[in-house]
């Protein structure tokens, strides 16, 4: 099958280090209920705290470029009507990422309309940064 488009995006884990400061409320103005459960559970974690920060901070940092990317995938489609009233922000609260069956990332969502493309998510990782690609094709 053919891609029917692609998005890409890549963040500095940095941007997020003084996240671990902000209340649930600020935090659910970009991330959804579930991205918050899973980030307190990190906040949580046993372990020298700088290193939790460090994950802690990666963690929101791949699922804002997962957002980015599938943003930015969604945008580039040809115009469709539906796609015209997506606003970033109200995207972010209503899409997450879950492990799949083998640990691969799936992109699960509420867009409050029909979404007929399957979405292939890749996502890598360093210190400083993360990158993700986000590709839709038709299901």
């Amino acid at each position: 099958m053919a891609y029917q488009s692609i998005g890409v995006d890549i963040v500095h884990v940095e941007r997020f280090s003084h996240w671990s400061s902000y209340s649930e409320q600020k935090l659910s103005k970009v991330f959804a209920p579930q991205e918050i459960i899973e980030y307190k559970k990190i906040l949580a974690a046993s372990g020298p705290q700088r290193k939790v920060l460090e994950r802690a901070a990666q963690f929101l940092a791949s699922r804002f470029a997962v957002k980015e990317a599938f943003f930015k995938a969604l945008c580039s489609l040809p115009q469709q009507e539906n796609l015209k009233k997506i606003v970033f922000l109200k995207l972010c609260r209503n899409i997450y990422v879950e492990k799949g069956p083998r640990s691969e990332p799936l992109l699960k969502f509420n867009l409050g309309f029909n979404f007929d493309l399957e979405t292939i998510i890749s996502l890598s990782h360093e210190s400083c940064c993360v990158v993700a690609t986000i590709m839709l094709r038709k299901s």
